[in-house]
């Protein structure tokens, strides 16, 4: 499998990061508790868990599922949802047969084999939100998004948390802003 992640402690749970911070004080969110108890990756398969970004735990914990600003929702790792993230993956996965399909010049990441992509949110208007997978550490991992009749692809050196809050916060943040269409500041639990 590969790569592990250090969590950051604070007093039994798990030290929040600034872009989760950074959420919950513009939505005005505080049922909130990172527990360590929480899972430290989701399940492959049976005998496999895979590790993701700890920003990504933590907003998940933080939120749950649902839905920011009516525009922007996170694939949280839950099963019984339809936008989850491991049926999401592996739906891609499994319809990823060809280098130069939807996801070129990417492909979907396999686990257990290093590069290429994980989706983790999607907005109403089609864009898709995933990391690349590197070699390098799975909290410096970018986020690579596109919109859905372009084939070009955005690469942004931050957390898929700080991306979030540009893409509902920052009207300069082009082309994947909402901060000056979206009705306003909120999140929706599914």
């Amino acid at each position: 499998m590969g790569a592990t992640v250090t969590e950051v402690m604070h007093a039994g749970h798990v030290a929040p990061t600034v872009g989760v911070d950074r959420l919950r004080s513009v939505w005005s969110w505080s049922s909130l508790l990172y527990n360590t108890d929480q899972q430290a990756g989701i399940p492959v398969d049976k005998q496999e868990r895979f590790l993701l970004p700890r920003d990504y735990k933590q907003l998940c914990q933080a939120f749950g599922a649902g839905e920011f600003s009516q525009v922007v929702s996170v694939l949280c790792a839950d099963e019984t949802r339809v936008a989850d993230l491991l049926r999401t993956w592996r739906l891609l996965l499994s319809n990823d047969d060809s280098s130069d399909g939807p996801f070129a010049p990417y492909r979907i990441h396999a686990p257990g084999k290093t590069g290429g992509l994980i989706p983790w949110g999607m907005s109403r208007a089609a864009d898709a939100f995933y990391w690349q997978v590197t070699d390098g550490p799975i909290d410096a991992w970018p986020v690579l998004a596109k919109t859905e009749d372009s084939e070009n692809w955005h690469r942004y050196e931050m957390t898929a948390t700080e991306f979030l809050y540009r893409i509902l916060a920052d009207p300069g943040f082009r082309p994947y802003t909402v901060a000056q269409s979206a009705p306003g500041l909120s999140f929706e639990p599914a």
